[in-house]
Formats: structure tokens, C-alpha cells, sequence
């Protein structure tokens, strides 16, 4: 009675043991078993499998989505280089406007009285400057010779009484006071008469050199006022630089603005782009290609590559490639800041094959394995007919999957049979018949690689 806890204990213990044991064995490994302690010998009453060739591939292409939006080519806040009230206000939001049309005007009266000024003064200015030009009148020339002539005459009466003044002091007939009043006079008549002669040489040579620079550059100086007081009339008008949309209207007439304050905002509506981020590396094999597709509310729309942003995105670490659309007509129903779906088929050159996704069966570890078939000997394996295999197992490396099939990377070799359907039905080490019988090349066996390829 003692000894049955003992034999009871020990059976459990057993029984763990063999529970470790079979946990222990992969499926793999349990399929073996499986397969050693039932082998089909019997070739009439093997399982009949379906099965291609594998095809190496050097690529596959992937389909790849990225999210662009719709700008606008121009888009422009208009504020006026002059500051002054607002007198006219000619557009409001949604008005579509030409290149050049005027969308705002100033009041401008003291900008028109300063013009009316500097008109008259530079008129003043040319007409000096006309003067120096066209040098003295020989009227006025004349004049200062007769002027000068009377001065002499005036010198010499002057020269006769102060002569006959020193005569009279000598006989104490004058006083000394009174003849110097003599000696007075004539000094004064000779300097008078040498300004005289300076003047008529001055006329006789011609306006200088010197006074008719300097005239040129006051009447340039008024050309330059009156320059600036015309470009600040312009200004007083705030014109459309490009043809578009008058998307925000922020003044109302008899406000005063400030120079550079934003009024309009203006986008060029009628001509779009799209821009799309993409990685780094996408870039040189979009570059190869001129026309894509983008799908913008579920239309599909065609249009170009325009050219590559040499710079990368701070948050998203892309680089933006700019679309246009190669029929322009289109941007009538889109707008600035719409979404644009961009679809790009990227190839990635990694080795593989396109293989049926029934094919797949899981495996250990999270990876993914699938069936191949060997030939077997016949003789050995004492069975009449020749077209029995023999399933193996191989891992491989999902990369991609498209329409029912699915590009892998792993163990699988070129040339491989490939067991495409009933996967379920059996394990490794089975031995299974084709549906086609193969030649020893298995040249009758339809390749996989193809199918589901772009």
C-alpha cells in the first residue's frame, strides 16, 4: 500500500516528460514522424498534387501611394508702397481679375499739388539753364562798352580836378579836406571802371564752364522729384501683378494704410501644381519617368513631372517633386489646397519568386514556409510508377503580395517544383503523384515568376 503513491508518481512524471518531448518538436519534425510511420508505397494510391516550375526574378515592382496637395503657382499678398486713404475699393473676395487691373486707389491731391510744384520749378531751372547756354545778347554787350566809355570819361574829368585840386592846396587857395574829397572821386570812378571791364570781358568770353554744370544738375535734381512724385501717384493705384482670384479683401474705403500693410491676397487659380513628398530614394527612379497618375476626389487625372526641391522637408525628411497637369483645362473644377493622392510603381532590386498565395503555409516562428517536390527513385523507394515526388519543406521571406500572389526570398531554388494547391493535405516527407506528368527536365510544368508581375 505504500508503494502505490510511488508508482503513481512516477507515471505522471513519465507522462511530463513526454508532454516536454512532443512540445519540444516542430512542425517540421512532427511532420517527419508523421510521414516515416505512414508512408505511402502504394503509387495508385498516392495523394494527386498540382505543381509549377519557379522562376528567379532580379526585381519586382511595388505600387506605392503618396499624399501631395494642389497649389497654387502664384499666390500673392498686395499691399500698396504708399501709405494714404483709402478712396476706392474695385474688387472683393472671389473676383476674378486680369494682369494689370487696378484693384485699390489713394487719395493723391497732395501728391498732384507737389507734382504742380516741381513742374514750375524745374520749368524755371531749364530756362536759366537755356540762358547759360545761349551765352550774353550783344545789345548787352554793346551796353557795357558805351558804359565803359562814359566811365572813362567820368575817370578823366575826375584825374583833371584832382590835379588842379593839388595846385589849389599848394597856394592855400583850398583846404587839405577839400582836396582830398578830389582824390576820392577819381579812386572811385577807376575802380568803377575796372569792374566795368571785368564785366565786358566776362560777356565778351561766354557763360563759364562751371555755372552751367551746376545748372544742369538743379534741373536733374527737379527731373528726380518729379520722377518720384509720379511713381508715388502709380503707386496710389494698387494693380494686379498677375491674372487670378481675389481670395481676401482686408480694407474697406476711408480706412488709412500703412506701406507694406497686406490688402489683397490674389492666387493664380487658373494655373496649378501639385506637390508631393517623397523619400530620398524614390527621387532618381521618379526622375526616369515624365507622366504619372494622381487621384484627387476619386478622379483620376494625368499629369507631368515638372522638376525635383533641392531641399529636404525639416518634419517629414522628404523631398518635394513638383507635378503639373498635362491638361490644363482640368484645374477649372480643383482647387488650391485640395488633396492629391500620388501612385508610384517603385522596383526593388532583390532576388526572388512570385509565388500563389495558397502555396504559403505557416511556419515556425512567425515566418512563412511552402512545398516543393523531388523526384524519388522508384526502385528504392519499391514503387511502379515514375511520376512520384516527394514533399519538402522550405522557409522563405514574405516581401510583397499582389493580386493573389506574393513575391518571396529564402530557400527556394531555381527550378524548384512548387506545390500550389493542397497544401493542407500534406506534410513533409509525403510522397505525392503530379496531375501532369513531367519529363525528367519537367519541361511540361508551368513556370511561376510571371503571373502578378508588372
Amino acid at each position: 500500500m505504500t508503494r502505490r503513491p510511488d508508482i503513481q508518481l512516477i507515471a505522471c512524471g513519465l507522462l511530463l516528460l513526454l508532454a516536454i518531448y512532443w512540445f519540444s518538436m516542430g512542425p517540421a519534425e512532427s511532420e517527419l514522424v508523421h510521414a516515416q510511420s505512414e508512408p505511402r508505397q502504394d503509387a495508385s494510391e498516392l495523394l494527386v498534387v498540382s505543381g509549377k516550375q519557379l522562376v528567379r526574378q532580379h526585381s519586382f515592382q511595388k505600387e506605392r501611394t503618396f499624399t501631395g496637395m494642389v497649389r497654387a503657382k502664384r499666390h500673392s499678398e498686395l499691399s500698396f508702397e504708399v501709405g494714404g486713404l483709402v478712396t476706392k475699393c474695385l474688387v472683393d473676395e472671389g473676383s476674378r481679375v486680369d494682369a494689370n487691373a487696378p484693384l485699390a486707389i489713394l487719395e493723391s491731391d497732395r501728391l498732384v499739388a507737389q507734382q504742380n510744384q516741381t513742374k514750375a520749378k524745374l520749368a524755371q531751372a531749364e530756362a536759366r539753364l537755356q540762358e547759360l547756354v545761349a551765352g550774353p545778347r550783344g545789345q548787352t554787350i554793346e551796353a557795357k562798352r558805351d558804359q565803359m566809355e562814359e566811365l572813362k570819361a567820368m575817370r578823366d574829368l575826375a584825374f583833371g580836378k584832382k590835379e588842379r585840386s593839388d595846385q589849389l592846396h599848394n597856394s592855400g587857395a583850398i583846404t587839405a579836406q577839400e582836396r582830398d574829397q578830389f582824390h576820392y572821386d577819381f579812386l572811385s570812378v577807376e575802380s568803377r571802371l575796372s569792374s566795368a571791364q571785368e564785366e565786358l570781358n566776362e560777356l565778351v568770353e561766354g557763360t563759364r564752364q562751371e555755372q552751367m554744370v551746376a545748372q544742369k544738375a538743379v534741373v536733374q535734381e527737379l527731373q528726380a522729384s518729379l520722377n518720384s512724385i509720379e511713381i508715388d501717384l502709380e503707386d496710389a493705384t494698387l494693380k494686379a501683378p498677375f491674372a487670378g482670384t481675389i481670395t481676401s479683401r482686408l480694407i474697406d474705403e476711408g480706412e488709412v494704410v500703412d506701406i507694406g500693410m497686406t490688402v489683397f491676397e490674389l492666387i493664380e487659380d487658373q494655373s496649378l501644381e501639385i506637390w508631393v513628398g517623397v523619400p530620398v530614394e524614390l527621387t532618381a527612379q521618379i526622375m526616369q519617368q515624365e507622366e504619372f497618375e494622381v487621384t484627387i476626389n476619386d478622379q483620376v487625372y494625368q499629369v507631368k513631372r515638372s522638376h525635383l526641391i533641392p531641399k529636404l522637408n525639416r518634419e517629414t525628411r522628404t523631398q518635394s517633386v513638383l507635378f503639373q497637369f498635362i491638361d490644363e483645362s482640368v484645374s477649372k473644377h480643383i482647387y488650391s489646397g485640395q488633396i492629391a493622392r500620388f501612385r508610384f510603381v517603385e522596383t526593388i532590386n532583390e532576388a526572388g519568386f512570385w509565388v500563389p498565395t495558397d502555396a504559403l503555409v505557416r511556419g515556425t516562428r512567425g515566418l512563412w514556409s511552402c512545398y516543393t517536390l523531388s523526384p524519388v527513385d522508384p526502385e528504392a523507394e519499391g514503387i511502379t510508377s515514375s511520376t512520384v515526388f516527394a514533399v519538402e519543406r522550405r522557409d522563405v521571406e514574405e516581401l510583397y503580395t499582389l493580386d493573389g500572389n506574393v513575391y518571396v526570398a529564402g530557400t527556394l531554388q531555381e527550378g524548384d517544383i512548387l506545390l500550389t494547391e493542397g497544401t493542407h493535405r500534406v506534410v513533409q516527407g509525403d510522397r505525392v503523384r503530379l496531375n501532369s506528368p513531367t519529363t525528367d527536365r519537367g519541361e511540361s510544368l508551368e513556370p511561376v515568376g510571371q503571373t502578378g508581375e508588372k
